[in-house]
């Protein structure tokens, strides 16, 4: 990891104690696990190509998203 991205993440979780409570702290810990586990294996799938590029991604879902767009203002219609 990154030692400019843990310096982030070590102020960004003080800040979240500081003015939220240790409570919403430790209700986000899964969340930044899970996180920081998909950018750890995210690199390793796109290798092997079991998952397409960031860039591939998001094309793709813009273009689902244009198709539903399309669809759903016609039924409104």
């Amino acid at each position: 990891m990154n030692k400019g991205l843990l310096i982030l993440i070590i102020v960004v979780s003080i800040l979240v104690i500081r003015f939220f409570g240790s409570t919403v702290f430790l209700w986000l810990l899964p969340v930044a696990l899970l996180g920081v586990a998909v950018a750890f294996f995210y690199p390793i799938f796109v290798d092997e190509g079991r998952v397409p590029e960031f860039s591939e991604l998001l094309k793709r879902i813009w273009k689902k998203f244009k198709k539903f767009e399309s669809k759903f203002f016609k039924w409104l219609d």
